[in-house]
């Protein structure tokens, strides 16, 4: 498939699903992360190299759009469109 045909069966460029996917790897990555540590009551001054990533994940997605709640459905929702996406763009584990 050609680039002009993936831009009509998707209505939206490949350069613009990686931005997605990148963007729901890191939400994935932040809410993962806070958990696993909140889980092993690790504080995070305990692991400078984990503060790094968060900040520039921050500081790339927004805080606001990275540090949310999300409930059991939410979540699966998340992992819904993380999974789409990798099979769309032949990422994942197919």
């Amino acid at each position: 498939m050609n680039e002009k045909e993936k831009n009509i069966l998707f209505k939206i460029n490949e350069k613009e699903l990686f931005k997605a996917l990148e963007e729901i790897e890191a939400k994935a990555w932040y809410n993962r992360n806070k958990a696993i540590l909140r889980a092993r009551e690790i504080k995070k001054e305990q692991m400078p190299e984990v503060i790094k990533k968060e900040r520039e994940l921050e500081k790339k997605f927004g805080f606001d759009n990275l540090n949310k709640n999300y409930d059991d459905f939410e979540w699966g929702k998340l992992m819904g469109k993380l999974e789409t996406l990798k099979w769309i763009l032949k990422k994942g584990d197919f």
